[in-house]
């Protein structure tokens, strides 16, 4: 899901930069509509299936007496994040200060404009990498979800599923035996002892 959200992104990206080299509007545009669905209907998709995930992990996780994943980040990968904010940060906080130096006397001048326009550049920027930061430690919160519940689902299957079905079989072997003897009349308290149980003499005396 994720490499086709990747895909239609670039899908998108494609049909606005050809609509923009041809002086047309990309708004109304079928294709980047449809796309745009796609894209929704994926997400959607991806949502349901993180909340199931959540809804599984949460039964063995509450079991072993665990808290639900968080998805943190690496500490290079969270360290890279702030330098990134820092220095973007700090470009925008001296864009303001030149800005607000200048006052209203220069409003209209070339520089003021330039200085505007790429104090708004560095504001997006730093709002998409926070978003980009968050997109991270949210992937990593699903694939902690996915990896988790495919070995939980291997160790079901591959050791706890068949105890189980040997002990549910030995339960049937021993109500089956049993009835059989009752019906044949053939049941003894001694019996008993093949089945795991403790011969008691004092009951035979009985």
């Amino acid at each position: 899901m994720f490499e086709q959200k990747e895909i239609i992104k670039a899908k998108i990206e494609e049909v606005t930069t050809l609509k923009e080299l041809t002086a047309k509007s990309a708004a109304d545009d079928v294709n980047i509509r449809a796309l745009r669905a796609r894209y929704e209907e994926i997400e959607q998709k991806q949502d349901a299936n993180y909340e199931l995930l959540r809804g599984w992990n949460k039964i063995w996780l509450a079991f072993f007496l665990k808290d639900e994943f968080q998805g943190k980040l690496r500490n290079y990968r969270e360290t890279e994040y702030e330098s990134q904010f820092t220095a973007l940060e700090n470009e925008i906080a001296q864009l303001e200060a030149s800005l607000q130096s200048r006052g209203d006397v220069d409003s209209a001048a070339p520089d003021e404009t330039n200085q505007r326009e790429q104090l708004a550049r560095l504001q997006e920027a730093l709002q998409e990498k926070r978003l980009e930061r968050a997109l991270d430690i949210t992937r990593n919160r699903f694939f902690l979800n996915t990896f988790a519940s495919e070995y939980v689902t291997v160790a079901l299957e591959r050791y706890i599923l068949p105890l189980l079905y040997g002990l549910l079989g030995a339960v049937f072997f021993v109500l089956r035996a049993l009835s059989k003897e009752l019906q044949d009349l053939t049941y003894l308290p001694m019996t008993e002892i093949n089945f795991g149980y403790v011969f008691q003499p004092e009951r035979l005396r009985g």
